[in-house]
């Protein structure tokens, strides 16, 4: 059996599933079994955690352990937080006793330490994958114990202690197979042998079908704004702000993540039917591949998963990093696209319409740098970890 893990993000657990995707096709007899965690949203504890979610949709064996974390800052919940920690290790001794996989691969997050813990003392081969510039704390820890550190970016761009430097190996980011879904004929016929059409209304499917071709017609470009799988309040706030003058010029596709910035965008739109003009979405799911083909520009934040995607789909891209990011990891992605000749940072104190349109202009006289982008951005990064895998579970 081959165990993975990942939680708190879904960089984490998308990753680790991109993996397992392909591990599948290459290797469909390989027992393969995901843990994640419990929900350690504030409000959310007892509710399925975003793993369990993710993970039981694409129908993958799941179970999880009560894993706690160390939070940055101070409320009453850190120290409940901080008390589950020992008890995640106590939970993944017991699993991988039963279980006793020949491999763990941890894709980050809090489960990621003490499964590969309890895998080192198990005899399990261990695997860490980091997606982003810099290793965080539960990759750090974790890092002690594991046979190889999977890296996303060269390794002359990833931050990682130096006492791990004899483990690291490129091997790219795992991208979703759905990121490379380039025409609304492809989307439909893979939601239909996924199961997943019904995911979608008809009426979203048609503002999405002719998106394109209604831009063409008014002589506008396409504009796509992502504020991750959470959202973003300064690129949604921004939107609602400058609607008027950014449907001068684009017709916009927007992310806002399920929040009550959604509501008041959605309700705008509604209000001035504008619904023609601008799509807006709490979450961009299997169309997110149709959705970049169809784009002409970006504006997003710049978490390491965006960052690849944009990279190996060769996309121009305006960048608002996330302030005070951990080790400023999303403003180092940023810079790698910047290299690339595909991206222009916007600091989020500087995000307003001007700054925007001056951005836009850079971009169109910008050249892309084809040979540092091959270098950094793999596209087949998911098989080439799958058959890593492969290998070392044949092998053992």
């Amino acid at each position: 059996m081959i165990i993975f893990t990942g939680a708190g993000t879904g960089g984490h657990v998308n990753t680790a599933l991109s993996v397992i995707s392909a591990l599948y096709k290459r290797s469909p007899d390989v027992p393969v079994l995901f843990v994640g965690s419990i929900n350690l949203q504030k409000g959310m504890w007892g509710k399925p955690s975003l793993d369990e979610v993710l993970v039981k949709r694409a129908k993958v064996r799941y179970e999880k352990i009560r894993s706690g974390k160390l939070q940055r800052f101070w409320e009453w919940r850190t120290l409940k937080l901080a008390a589950y920690i020992p008890v995640g290790f106590y939970d993944a001794f017991f699993l991988v006793k039963k279980y006793r996989p020949k491999i763990i691969i941890g894709f980050g997050g809090f489960t990621t330490p003490p499964l590969i813990f309890a895998g080192k003392l198990f005899g399990a081969k261990t695997f860490l994958h980091e997606q982003t510039t810099s290793m965080g704390l539960a990759n750090r820890f974790a890092g002690r114990f594991v046979d190889k550190v999977l890296v996303s970016f060269p390794p002359e761009y990833v931050s990682y202690p130096s006492s791990l430097a004899n483990k690291v190996k490129f091997t790219g980011y795992p991208l979703r197979e759905v990121v490379f879904i380039d025409s609304f004929k492809k989307l439909i016929s893979y939601t239909k042998s996924t199961q997943k059409l019904n995911q979608y209304s008809t009426e979203y499917l048609e503002s999405l079908k002719n998106f394109s071709a209604i831009a063409k017609n008014k002589g506008k470009k396409v504009l796509l704004i992502m504020g991750g799988g959470l959202g973003s309040s300064a690129l949604t706030n921004f939107v609602i702000q400058n609607l008027d003058k950014l449907l001068k010029d684009f017709v916009c596709i927007v992310q806002t993540g399920n929040n009550p910035l959604y509501e008041k965008l959605t309700g705008i739109i509604e209000k001035e039917k504008l619904s023609t003009d601008c799509i807006v979405v709490p979450y961009i799911n299997d169309e997110i591949g149709y959705i970049y083909s169809i784009s002409d520009i970006i504006l997003s934040r710049s978490g390491a998963g965006t960052v690849y995607e944009i990279g190996v789909l060769k996309k121009k891209a305006i960048l608002v990093p996330l302030p005070f990011s951990r080790g400023d990891e999303q403003l180092k992605n940023a810079m790698l696209l910047e290299k690339a000749g595909l991206g222009r940072i916007l600091p989020q104190n500087m995000l307003n319409y001007s700054n925007f349109k001056k951005a836009v202009r850079e971009l169109k006289n910008i050249k892309c740098n084809n040979s540092f982008i091959n270098q950094v951005f793999v596209k087949d990064a998911a098989l080439n970890i799958a058959n890593l895998l492969i290998s070392e579970y044949n092998r053992l």
